[in-house]
């Protein structure tokens, strides 16, 4: 007898988001916070955004991203708003920099 799959926890939010012009921005207020995987297969925040143009997925692979995410523990409820700042260089090349703003509990949690 095989085992019950939840399929609901392999769906995404929304759009993913891409970060790859300078000053891409998306903003809007936090649905969900989950734990999925970057390029690699490593662990990192996914952050479900509901904006003006919809429902957005943010996967917060990039190292910048995901310590300030990391740092801030953004909640459902949370308004948030990314910016694309642009590439700085890195040891291992460059390193993607973003700018992040965050009001902690602007909403009641869904």
């Amino acid at each position: 007898m095989s085992e019950e799959i939840d399929w609901d926890q392999f769906s995404s939010g929304g759009t993913f988001v891409k970060f790859d012009v300078k000053g891409s921005t998306v903003s809007g207020t936090v649905t969900s916070v989950r734990i999925g995987t970057d390029y690699n297969g490593n662990p990192c925040p996914v952050i479900d955004l509901e904006t003006s143009d919809g429902l957005r997925t943010i996967t917060c692979g990039q190292a910048n991203l995901r310590s300030q995410i990391s740092e801030l523990k953004p909640r459902a409820g949370d308004d948030l708003t990314i910016t694309y700042k642009g590439d700085e260089k890195a040891a291992l090349g460059t390193k993607k920099i973003f700018v992040i703003k965050h009001d902690s509990g602007a909403k009641a949690p869904f």
